[in-house]
């Protein structure tokens, strides 16, 4: 516990001597790096989700880091918000999806050149 608020005092520390916009930046930079690995996952993160876990944040340490240079909750909700939403989208899936090689057959001749049928040789299951 002590090591916790040791960390928490000396971010507070470092935050002090930053300007708010450098900050935000990096609030701002971190929340669209968040989405886009959730997005990836495929579960982008929904506004309302990300207000729940802002507020729950903002009660442990954020509060006194962000508290330190000035900034706001309603400010980082507002920057949180709009970084979430330009990289929604990012990752939608195509509709039509169109295959580029032949499909192999169980009965054609393996792929890998072995001379032998596919269900014989790579496409023996088990």
């Amino acid at each position: 516990m002590a090591n916790i608020k040791q960390t928490i005092r000396n971010k507070v520390a470092e935050v002090k001597n930053l300007p708010r916009d450098q900050l935000l930046g990096q609030f701002e930079n971190a929340m669209k790096k968040r989405q886009v690995e959730w997005s990836a996952r495929g579960s982008p993160i929904t506004e309302a989700e990300f207000e729940a876990g802002l507020k729950v944040e903002w009660e442990g340490p954020a509060r006194h880091i962000y508290g330190a240079a000035g900034i706001t909750f309603d400010e980082l909700l507002e920057r949180g918000k709009k970084a979430i939403a330009d990289t929604s989208g990012a990752f939608d899936l195509p509709k039509n999806v169109q295959r580029i090689a032949d499909m192999v057959g169980r009965n054609t001749p393996c792929p890998c050149g072995s001379g032998r049928k596919y269900k014989k040789c790579c496409g023996k299951g088990g």
